[in-house]
């Protein structure tokens, strides 16, 4: 084969591996995450499919309850809470929000299905933290617009919320490979409460298995097992000191068959059990008393992606 035709296939092969990879690293979902808490999700059918025949992925909760939960382990963009709630009161759930740190920053949007709403009530809910109030009957079209104010000014992030962790990878990484390693950090930590198999991702990524190996080995000292392992016991301390979320909760969303079989892995990880480790963190006082405690499966891996969880 002639040199120059040689060159021109090999480009030709880099250039699909580069654009098979930035189409899973720059094109993800763009749409605005938005929870809606209501227990008559009737009442707002009309504005729940204009949002999502729009730019939003709107999920629902059915009580206050449910959505206390769901806020903090899916941290969505903003919440639209239906004043008349089952469970938890709708002022009660704002104040509950407004007062952790991993929902704090969300923009919440009151609307109120009655009538007869009152000024003194729209005020209560501003002095709890919502960003505004909106009174039936609404428009569709002017409830989108008001949608989107807190989010093209959103509040000041804190800390706790925005620092994550980046991936220590060499600098010697290709570009091609940085790409894929992105995109596998991706998957993992979208599904760590399923995660996919070894196999599978081998299948997805169409890249064998002693590659998948090396890579991981090569750029973060770890297997796949063990990164997963990692990346779940990290979102369980992120989960532990910026929510009020039952232990058995966090334990079923990263996919632990019990709450005992959680407690073991994170005292593994962490030198001390969840619940003491929640209670250490609440007095502000370190969370293990043996100093010499080291994590045994390595430093942080977050992919760029990962924003707390």
């Amino acid at each position: 084969m002639p040199v120059k035709v040689a060159v021109f296939v090999r480009r030709r092969a880099r250039d699909f591996i580069l654009n098979k990879y930035a189409t899973i690293k720059y094109q993800p979902d763009q749409k605005i995450r938005i929870l809606l808490i209501s227990n008559n999700t009737r009442q707002h059918e009309q504005l729940l499919q204009s949002l999502l025949a729009g730019a939003f992925r709107v999920s629902v909760a059915a009580d206050g309850v449910q959505g206390y939960t769901k806020a903090q382990l899916t941290l969505p963009e903003l919440i639209l809470l239906d004043k008349q709630l089952t469970g938890i009161d709708a002022l009660s759930l704002t104040h509950m929000l407004q007062g952790l740190k991993a929902t704090a920053q969300i923009p919440i949007i009151i609307l109120d299905s009655r009538m007869d709403g009152s000024s003194e009530e729209c005020v209560a809910f501003l002095k709890a933290g919502a960003v505004d109030y909106i009174g039936n009957p609404y428009a569709v079209d002017e409830v989108k617009e008001r949608i989107n104010v807190p989010l093209r000014c959103p509040k000041q992030m804190t800390p706790a919320v925005i620092s994550g962790k980046t991936p220590s990878q060499r600098p010697s990484t290709t570009a091609e490979t940085s790409m894929l390693i992105h995109a596998i950090q991706k998957t993992i930590d979208a599904n760590l409460g399923s995660p996919p198999s070894q196999k599978e991702l081998c299948d997805m990524f169409k890249i064998s298995r002693r590659k998948i190996m090396n890579i991981f080995q090569r750029n973060f000292g770890l297997s796949v097992s063990s990164y997963i392992r990692l990346q779940r016991m990290y979102r369980a301390e992120y989960l532990l000191k910026t929510t009020a979320l039952k232990i058995d909760v966090i334990a079923t969303d990263l996919g632990f068959s019990s709450p005992a079989n959680f407690s073991t892995a994170f005292k593994a990880y962490a030198g001390v059990a969840p619940g003491k480790f929640r209670q250490a963190i609440e007095k502000n006082k370190p969370y293990t008393e043996n100093a010499a405690c080291v994590r045994s499966m390595g430093p942080p891996v977050f992919s760029s992606g990962w924003c707390p969880p």
